[in-house]
C-alpha cells in the first residue's frame, strides 16, 4: 500500500519540490497540501488535482505530514492538532524558538515526530566530521563558521548553522562564544569565539564551511547543495522511515546511524 504524504506549506519552494518527487514515487501518494491563507500562489495548480487547504486539518492528513512552512505555520499545526489525529510529522522547519521545540517534544509523546533542520546526508556528514575534528585538534585549533543563501532568506543564522554552533560546542574541549560578525576595532581574536558570518545573495541554495585555523596551517570542511531537490528526497526517506516508527523524537542520527 502506497504511502500517503500530506504537505504543510506546499506553496514555497520546498513544497513544491516535495510534490514533483511524490508524484514521481510509485510507493507514495499525495494526499493533501496546506498552506497559510491567502498565500499568492494558493489558487494556482502546485498539483493540479489536489486543491490546497488554506490551513492545517481542512482535508485528511494521510499517514504522514511533511512541514516545510515557517514558524507560525508549524506552530499553528502544532496547536490546532487533533486529539485524535495520529499521522507521523516530519518537519524541516528552521528558526524554532523554545516554544515550538517545546510543541514538537509533546506531540511526540503521542505520535512519531522526525525532526532536522537539514535532510541532506552530507551536512549529516559535514557534521560528524566537525566532532571528529574537534577531538583530533583538541580544542587548540581557532574555529569559524561561513554560510551562504539565497537573497529571499529570512533567517540568520541559517537552521543548519545553529545546529553546526550547537555540535561545535558540545564537542568543544573549552568553552565556545558565537560571535555573530565582526566589525570595528574589535580586538584581538579571543580564544572562546566562534565566528558566524551569514552571507545572502542571487539563487544560493546552501552552502555551509567549517574553517580551522592552526599555527602554519588551515582545515576547511564544507558542503554545497546544487538543488532543493536532494533535501525534498532526505525528507521523503524520513517519511518512509517514522511511518514504521513508535512515538518518540527522532533526527538525522535516527535515520542514517540507527
Amino acid at each position: 500500500m502506497a504511502l500517503t504524504i500530506t504537505i504543510n506549506g506546499a506553496c514555497g519552494r520546498m513544497g513544491q519540490a516535495l510534490v514533483e518527487l511524490v508524484r514521481a514515487a510509485p510507493d507514495l501518494t499525495l494526499k493533501s497540501l496546506w498552506d497559510r491563507p491567502g498565500h499568492p500562489a494558493a489558487a494556482s495548480s502546485v498539483a493540479a488535482d489536489v486543491p490546497v487547504a488554506t490551513g492545517p486539518w481542512e482535508s485528511d492528513p494521510g499517514m504522514v505530514i511533511v512541514d516545510f512552512s515557517r514558524e507560525e505555520g508549524l506552530r499553528t499545526l502544532l496547536k490546532s492538532w487533533p486529539a485524535a489525529a495520529t499521522p507521523a510529522l516530519v518537519s524541516g522547519t528552521t528558526g524554532l524558538d523554545e516554544e515550538l521545540q517545546a510543541l514538537l517534544a509533546q506531540r511526540a509523546q503521542r505520535v512519531p515526530v522526525f525532526y532536522a533542520a537539514n535532510m541532506s546526508q552530507g551536512i549529516h556528514a559535514l557534521r560528524l566530521l566537525a566532532r571528529r575534528a574537534a577531538e583530533l585538534l583538541d580544542g587548540k585549533w581557532d574555529v569559524e563558521l561561513v554560510e551562504m543563501h539565497h537573497n529571499r532568506k529570512a533567517d540568520a543564522p541559517s537552521g543548519t548553522a545553529s545546529d553546526l554552533i550547537e555540535t561545535l560546542q558540545a564537542a568543544w574541549p573549552r568553552p565556545l562564544q558565537p560571535v555573530f560578525g565582526r566589525s570595528g576595532l574589535c580586538g584581538p581574536r579571543g580564544e572562546d569565539e566562534l565566528g558566524v558570518f551569514a552571507l545572502r545573495g542571487g539563487s544560493v541554495v546552501g552552502e555551509h564551511e567549517l574553517v580551522f585555523a592552526g599555527p602554519d596551517e588551515t582545515l576547511r570542511i564544507s558542503h554545497q547543495a546544487g538543488s532543493r531537490l536532494l533535501f525534498a528526497r532526505g525528507a521523503l526517506r524520513a517519511c518512509r522511515w517514522i511511518a514504521h516508527q513508535p512515538p518518540g523524537l527522532y533526527g538525522m542520527d535516527d535515520l542514517v546511524d540507527p
